[in-house]
């Protein structure tokens, strides 16, 4: 392990990182958006396979308006993923494979996108997993009201709403809260944030 730590090299080749990396369907697929201060759990990610040893690699390379990128090492040294992305200013299209590399035949594989609508931005990911008996996917809106964006998102698996809001105070602060609920139980947080 090495602490979360990445290091990369990048020129007109593309770029190529090593150390804590996504995988390149995580990367280029990813999540839809998240509420809160502290992002509530994170209950509104599906389920990548993540990255254990914090020893991979992550080769990306944009030409136009595709991306294409492979991964590897994020689960082991026989793990890898490729995923392909293609943007506009309106919306994005993105699909991303993984093989956990362990001869358990784990595979998953990834549809995402986004749109904006005028003020309003849809994101969708579904997930079918080998590991996971159901489909997973989430889905999520962000509305841009002046200083104010607010964002709802649901995620199937489980079954979790959330809500949230974010108002920019101007300087590189921004108030940020949200609630999340599984229809039982909700988690709820409110903060400042600050960047400079």
């Amino acid at each position: 392990t090495n602490d979360d730590s990445t290091v990369y090299i990048s020129g007109a080749f593309g770029k190529l990182t090593f150390g804590d990396v996504d995988s390149a369907a995580q990367a280029l697929v990813g999540q839809v958006s998240a509420v809160g201060f502290t992002g509530l759990g994170s209950y509104n990610e599906v389920g990548y396979f993540g990255n254990n040893p914090k020893t991979a690699m992550l080769y990306e390379y944009s030409t136009g308006a595709l991306t294409f990128a492979l991964g590897a090492g994020q689960l082991g040294s026989d793990a890898y993923s490729v995923a392909v992305k293609y943007s506009t200013d309106a919306f994005s299209v993105a699909l991303g494979y993984e093989d956990e590399g362990f001869g358990f035949d784990d595979q998953t594989l990834s549809l995402g996108g986004s749109a904006t609508f005028g003020a309003a931005t849809v994101k969708a990911v579904v997930l079918d997993s080998d590991p996971l008996a159901d489909t997973d996917f989430a889905l999520s809106v962000d509305y841009v009201a002046g200083a104010a964006t607010i964002t709802a998102f649901y995620h199937d698996a489980p079954e979790v709403f959330g809500l949230g809001a974010a108002y920019d105070l101007g300087g590189g602060a921004a108030v940020k809260g949200g609630i999340v609920s599984d229809g039982d139980d909700s988690i709820a947080d409110i903060g400042i944030t600050m960047s400079f």
